[in-house]
């Protein structure tokens, strides 16, 4: 079947195998999958509130996708307000990495004697496809130099699980690229965060610049999925980004991401690299100008932004969950060493809702302290009225956490406050 049903408060989410994309349904369309054949009642017509003109325009929407004929049903319990399961997990395969980058938000190195096994990753993707969970991110440390990373990627995409990974591309060999794309891995994230030596290697260390390239020139010359530049934002960088565009385009990046650099990890201890909000506000101002400009020859991926104008290409929000970012809400983190979080910005020890050897993912999900507690947060006053929230849901928790002390608080990186204070 190419899709998979799983029911939610607000109707369900059916899982495309082959575009690997969830597709939000609500009652009305999931009734009419569910019982093609049988007319609505007078009641089903007043609780759904819609009418025969709608029902046909549903049903046509579903016949022209084919789920109709081909969908099969989990069959889950829907949660009360909260999805059934994560739409996606993070996962931190290592924390083993032969890099010393200055930004890294895991401070990541050797590798730990008190990591998980490949038994307890294997499970991590097993509970994923039981539960509905198709997504899976995976990041490190650097995940090419764990032995068990290629195990998990044939185990997930066996179990039709979409996996993508970021890497610094380093340790890319031509076997490497070539196994990636025949397991038809659809995206790999490769840290760009320099244009030239001196710009990337200020960060990740001397000589470096030249590796990443020599490992993006094997995945063009072997791999042939998605190619996804990913830009941390840096004080090193930000006024530059035109120049980390054209090199994503010179390189052949299928897409340029970017998204702020996380005051944890290592850079808790490099204040220089953090941007103030002003040179924060400044960079989404200019990277939205030229993604509405159309000048980049490739796909622009923003953090969540007022400026950015789309044209049926918006990020995808289940409006439901309500307040705030996706933690805790449509995803969650795995730690290399199996503690489960709805973020782990925070630290490995903060916000831990059990461990993968002894919790299973449903009940850290469904149960966990931490992932109410997120799931409950609504944000300042200031958030709950803001003009500008769709364009940016709240911000980051772990700025507002860091700059404050509480989750709750305005973002100081908000777009229309000034150190706390309304923009004038």
């Amino acid at each position: 079947m190419r899709y998979i049903l799983r029911n939610e408060f607000f109707g369900g989410l059916a899982y495309d195998r082959h575009e690997k994309d969830y597709i939000h349904l609500d009652h009305l369309a999931v009734r009419l999958l569910k019982k093609p054949s049988v007319e609505l009642t007078p009641h089903e017509y007043d609780r759904f509130e819609t009418n025969s003109d709608e029902v046909e325009l549903i049903v046509e929407e579903l016949r022209s996708r084919g789920i109709q004929d081909n969908v099969r049903y989990l069959d889950n319990k829907p949660g009360t307000k909260i999805l059934s399961a994560p739409t996606r997990v993070f996962l931190e395969i290592t924390y083993q990495c032969p890099e010393k980058c200055a930004h890294c938000y895991t401070e990541s190195g050797p590798k730990r004697s008190d990591e998980m096994q490949l038994e307890h990753k294997l499970a991590i993707v097993d509970q994923m496809a039981e539960i509905g969970c198709y997504r899976l991110s995976i990041a490190g440390g650097e995940p090419l130099v764990d032995p068990d990373f290629f195990p998990v990627v044939e185990r997930a995409l066996n179990k039709d699980i979409d996996v993508s990974f970021s890497t610094s591309g380093i340790p890319v060999t031509d076997r490497v690229a070539k196994k990636l794309s025949e397991l038809d891995v659809r995206t790999v994230n490769i840290s760009l965060d320099g244009w030239d030596d001196t710009s990337y290697d200020i960060v990740r260390g001397s000589g470096r610049f030249k590796y990443m390239l020599r490992g993006v020139e094997r995945l063009r010359r072997h791999y042939h999925g998605k190619l996804a530049a990913k830009c941390t934002l840096m004080t090193t960088n930000i006024r530059n980004l035109d120049k980390i565009i054209e090199l994503s385009e010179a390189l052949g990046f299928d897409v340029v991401k970017f998204n702020c650099v996380r005051e944890a990890g290592r850079a808790v201890g490099e204040n220089s690299l953090i941007p103030t909000q002003d040179e924060y506000i400044a960079s989404m101002k200019y990277l939205a100008d030229f993604y509405n400009s159309k000048k980049s020859k490739i796909k622009m991926v923003l953090p969540v932004n007022p400026y950015q104008k789309f044209e049926g290409e918006a990020p995808d929000v289940i409006g439901e969950l309500g307040f705030g970012c996706y933690a805790g809400k449509e995803s969650f983190c795995i730690t290399a060493t199996g503690s489960i979080q709805p973020c782990t910005s925070f630290g490995e020890f903060m916000f831990v809702d059990g461990n993968v050897r002894d919790t299973p993912l449903s009940t850290a999900w469904l149960d966990g302290t931490s992932m109410r507690m997120f799931r409950g947060l609504n944000g300042s006053t200031a958030c709950q009225s803001c003009k500008s929230y769709a364009g940016c849901r709240g911000g980051c928790y772990l700025r507002s956490f860091t700059a404050t002390g509480d989750m709750n608080a305005t973002d100081p990186y908000c777009y229309e406050y000034r150190n706390l204070e309304p923009a004038v």
